[in-house]
Formats: structure tokens, sequence, C-alpha cells
């Protein structure tokens, strides 16, 4: 058991610097490619915060997120307390952010 788990460090160490060699033959493309991922993601963020309508996120101000998509929901400046009890969100496009759906009471036994 010993002897196989050597040959496989050694075969790992093998893998690793071929790898290695490869990056530093290739650091231009690698640095090309990585940039690109990078360019990408940033103008899908971009898109995503032109989505919410240019909204700039203040100062103490919180973005609420799905939980299970983790999908753009409201912003806590767009919640408001009603008789110290009841919260509500005053933005008329949060029905665009949520699926309603009735969900049946749980069986008691």
């Amino acid at each position: 058991k010993e002897e196989m788990n050597f040959i496989r460090e050694m075969m790992m160490r093998d893998a690793i610097k071929e790898i290695q060699r490869m990056v530093e033959n290739r650091y231009e493309e690698f640095r090309g490619s990585l940039e690109s991922i990078q360019k990408e993601e940033k103008s899908m963020r971009d898109i995503e915060l032109v989505q919410r309508k240019g909204r700039q996120q203040r100062e103490g101000e919180i973005e609420f997120r799905c939980r299970k998509c983790d999908e753009y929901a409201c912003m806590s400046s767009d919640i408001r307390k009603i008789e110290n009890m009841h919260h509500v969100v005053i933005d008329p496009d949060f029905r665009d952010h949520y699926n309603e759906r009735i969900t049946p009471k749980p069986e008691t036994f």
C-alpha cells in the first residue's frame, strides 16, 4: 500500500511539473484567457446592475437576494414598517422578483 502511494505521489509531482512547464511556455496565452474570463464576468455584473434600473447602493443599504437562486429581490431602502410590526416592500417592481404559490398545510400526527 505504501509503495502504491509512493508511485501515485511521484506521478502527481510529474504532472504538476508538466503543468507548470506548460504555463511557463504559454504564459501570454494563459494570461489572455484569464483576462477574457474576468472581462466577461465584469460585463455580466455590470449588466445586472443596469437591470436593477441603475440603482447605486448607498452607504448602510443592504441588497436582499433569494436564498435558493441568488437573484436580486429588493433593497433595504424599499422596505417600510407599518404599525410598528408589519414589513412591506414599496417597490412596485417587486412583484416581478418572486413567484406566488399556495403551500398546503402540514399534516399533523
